[in-house]
């Protein structure tokens, strides 16, 4: 899924107010699944997956990792209708696109530094999901990672 984001000129609380409408959008989302109405949660999450996106434009710096929460969870719970709804494929092809999405944040040259850091440290959620749903690695060993940005290893010690 694809979102076309306006131009850009976006503050901290601009950041604020998508991350609460993203949050409203989810929480809209999980109440229709708790009524086993996994059709109608879909749509909520996929409004909530759009915003996630908005949230990821060059604009909307700070708050790394809540950003990328937000698309990783959206991916998740879209991922959970999908399987509600019957339909594995599906569900396996959403988590799999957070991951890449990850990855490519991961080792991209442009990537900012606190971007990629958070990218790499939310990595176990998709690679843990990507197991969940029956992913290519699920019974086998984990594919080796590359080491963690360079200004995150400071962070390991």
């Amino acid at each position: 899924m694809t979102c076309v984001a306006p131009a850009c000129s976006a503050d901290d609380a601009t950041t604020r107010s998508l991350l609460d409408e993203w949050k409203r959008l989810t929480v809209a989302g999980l109440q229709a699944s708790q009524a086993h109405c996994a059709a109608h949660a879909l749509t909520w999450h996929v409004q909530a997956l759009r915003v996630a996106n908005q949230l990821l434009q060059p604009c909307h710096g700070g708050a790394d990792d809540d950003r990328l929460a937000a698309l990783i969870v959206a991916h998740l719970n879209i991922a959970d209708c999908y399987t509600d709804l019957g339909q594995p494929e599906e569900a396996m092809q959403c988590v799999s696109c957070a991951h890449h999405k990850l990855l490519g944040l991961v080792h991209g040259e442009a990537t900012p530094v606190p971007l990629r850091q958070a990218a790499y440290r939310h990595l176990h959620q998709t690679f843990a999901a990507l197991i969940e749903h029956g992913g290519a690695w699920a019974g086998t060993a984990p594919p080796s990672y590359p080491p963690p940005p360079p200004a995150s290893r400071s962070l390991l010690h």
